[in-house]
């Protein structure tokens, strides 16, 4: 259960109460921003190789090579309405380029195509007023072969690193106190490099793309430098698979760009030559709350442009908030906005917090004023009231402090209704829960051998693919422990990947803000809250229903042996005189086989009852808390019973504020 002040768990008690809610809308996803672009900018300059940065100032710095010269630009307060046409020469003969910046500072790394060692030779340019001037450029290191792809990344002290690619290998050089270390070649292994991405926060986080060394599967890959963060100072931490395709499918990925913006975010360029083909930009980020080594990121997403090198991204400035990506010929921004409270205009709502269910309900706001008409929705100050949007929604009641509310779980909208009545106007907003992000299909294969992941981390994977975070309030010691093997398929649904993966375990899962969360049901929880007593029942049903007495399941193990496990519910087999078995497939040992009969036994103990209460909203209420019920006429006595689902219900017309809750068993 959600906790709550004092002031609140006395108002929601008391006889008579005033409801307070708070009400805003914001274009997030998962706690991230979700970034929506517009294109400020398209010209004739011709695709090369290129790269971006926002200096500390907010400033925009590009830089590209056309017909072997290297152009930089800077514009001083970047705006859709801005000039982003004009170019100034920083110098002839170059080609590969990577950009990093620390502080005031941007340094500007080039290879020189000309002179003795031609496309060996990478030459420094720096600025120390956020790209406003700059210094002369001067050699910093040679590589031994020719360099094809190169890319920088810093830290805010100066330490500096330099990755570059020898064909079929990555090699690196670190400038620390000043100094560059000697070059080394990494320590892992591809079959060819199609271009490198670095940026440094805590680690110096690295995207590669090219083809693995055994398979030959194009990927994209994702490693970590140490710094001594998630990887030791100066290690190479192994490969994490961020998208693959098969061998021979005429698939390739090339052109990565990695920034810190609202989190990680990271393009690439992915071209298909097949039947069907295309050339498009795809982008990715990671998931709030894990680190850039955890393999919790969202599953790949288009953008709707062909780059030959690639979508450069610039950064997030904080003042504007607007957001920045481009290539030599294109600009796009993307301004984020958060709509104001608009609780004052919630005349109905009915929206419910149910595990597994992807629909959370709706909300009806009061337009008399024409504030929500369609044509204000999603621009200036109502940005943030669109398709895809995150609801923040908070209810609660009015104390003696003021008004005080819990938050109800993230919710994001779905649709949005203008109906007018006579005199009346009202905009119908209809919301899914997080599970409702899931209940989409599956884009891209994945899959897990047995003994490679656990059902949490299998899970966790399923949850990040739709932009959620993952992570657990309690869970049983098998969730931890069993490693079966598992697919996600093209067009199959995460969520239905998620059932059937918590349905191996006894834990469950409930919607928060924003993360999906494991909890641990067991029949010794102590009691979260109490009805009948301080906290009145207005009506209620008290139902019991036959429920299983018996689970099996069977499976084989890794030598084709069978495996069997089994699970027993006396009491119910006694209550009812009658035994139902379930039989399932199971994981690869006969303690997998076990497990996964008690949970499925588990879970028809919890929904072996079928109450229902109706009450004043226990706003901090959550799916899986204990509750004690006392109603005699109900046939309640100080009685346990656990939250199936919760239903808030308002409608300022008619003075209805009320919850409606679903309680099983133990």
């Amino acid at each position: 259960m959600r906790s709550l002040s004092a002031q609140l768990l006395a108002a929601q008690r008391a006889k008579s109460s005033t409801p307070w809610f708070y009400l805003r809308f914001i274009d997030n996803l998962g706690g991230r921003r979700r970034f929506r672009w517009t294109s400020v900018y398209s010209g004739a300059e011709a695709a090369g190789p290129h790269c971006a940065v926002l200096g500390s100032d907010g400033s925009l710095n590009r830089f590209r090579v056309a017909a072997g010269s290297l152009y930089r630009q800077r514009v001083a307060s970047p705006a859709p309405g801005s000039d982003f046409s004009v170019w100034t020469l920083v110098s002839a003969n170059r080609a590969a380029v990577g950009v990093t910046r620390y502080g005031a500072t941007i340094e500007l790394y080039a290879v020189r195509t000309d002179g003795g060692t031609p496309n060996r030779e990478v030459w420094l340019y720096v600025s120390a007023d956020d790209g406003a001037t700059w210094g002369a450029g001067a050699l910093v290191f040679t590589a031994p072969v020719a360099v094809n792809y190169l890319a920088v990344g810093s830290k805010s002290d100066g330490t500096v690193l330099a990755i570059f690619d020898n064909g079929v290998a990555v090699r690196k050089v670190k400038r620390s106190g000043g100094v560059w270390g000697a070059q080394a070649n990494w320590t892992l292994a591809a079959a060819s490099i199609t271009g490198l991405a670095c940026n440094f926060y805590f680690d110096f986080d690295i995207v590669v793309t090219g083809t693995e060394a055994v398979t030959l599967e194009p990927r994209v890959w994702r490693c970590i430098y140490g710094d001594g963060y998630s990887a030791a100072l100066d290690a190479w931490a192994p490969f994490m698979v961020y998208a693959r395709a098969a061998a021979g499918l005429g698939v390739t990925f090339s052109c990565p760009f990695l920034r810190s913006m609202s989190g990680y975010r990271l393009s690439y360029r992915e071209v298909y030559g097949g039947a069907g083909a295309y050339d498009r930009v795809s982008c990715g980020r990671d998931v709030m709350g894990a680190d850039y080594v955890n393999p919790t990121w969202q599953e790949p997403e288009g953008f709707d442009l062909t780059a030959t090198y690639g979508l450069a991204l610039a950064g997030l400035a904080s003042s504007p908030s607007r957001a920045w990506v481009c290539t030599p010929s294109r600009v796009f921004c993307s301004q984020t906005y958060v709509v104001s409270d608009l609780a004052a205009r919630l005349l109905r709502l009915d929206v419910v917090d149910k595990p597994y269910e992807p629909v959370a309900g709706w909300m009806e706001l009061d337009n008399a004023d024409g504030a929500l008409n369609a044509d204000l929705l999603g621009v200036g100050t109502l940005a943030g009231l669109r398709l895809g949007a995150e609801a923040w929604f908070m209810a609660g009641y009015v104390t003696g402090g003021g008004g005080v509310g819990s938050y109800w779980p993230r919710m994001w909208v779905t649709g949005v209704a203008h109906r007018r009545e006579g005199l009346t106007s009202r905009l119908v907003v209809s919301l899914a829960s997080g599970f409702g992000l899931l209940d989409r299909p599956v884009v891209r294969a994945e899959d897990w051998a047995a003994g490679t992941s656990y059902v949490y981390s299998l899970a966790q994977s399923v949850v990040a693919g739709a932009g959620l975070p993952f992570a657990s309030y309690s869970a049983s010691a098998a969730i931890t422990s069993m490693q079966p093997a598992f697919s996600l398929r093209p067009g199959q649904g995460r969520l239905a990947a998620l059932v059937e993966l918590m349905g191996l375990v006894e834990d469950e899962v409930i919607a928060t803000t924003p993360n999906i969360m494991v909890v641990w049901p067991q029949k010794t929880d102590p009691t979260d809250y109490a009805y009948g007593t301080d906290h009145a029942i207005r009506s209620g049903v008290h139902v019991e229903v036959a429920r299983p007495g018996l689970a099996r399941a069977f499976g084989v193990d890794a030598v084709g042996a069978p495996v069997f496990g089994q699970a027993l519910d006396f009491a119910a087999l006694e209550n009812f005189n009658v035994g139902s078995v379930r039989a399932r497939r199971a994981g690869g040992t006969a303690a997998e086989a076990a497990t996964l009969a008690s949970a499925t036994l588990r879970g028809d103990d919890l929904g072996g009852r079928e109450d229902e209460l109706v009450i004043g909203p226990n706003v901090g209420q959550e799916p899986y808390d204990v509750v004690e019920v006392t109603d005699a006429a109900l046939g309640y006595a100080a009685s346990k019973r656990r939250v199936k689902w919760v239903r808030l219900l308002y409608d300022a017309e008619k003075g209805v504020y009320a919850m409606r809750l679903s309680l099983g068993g133990l």
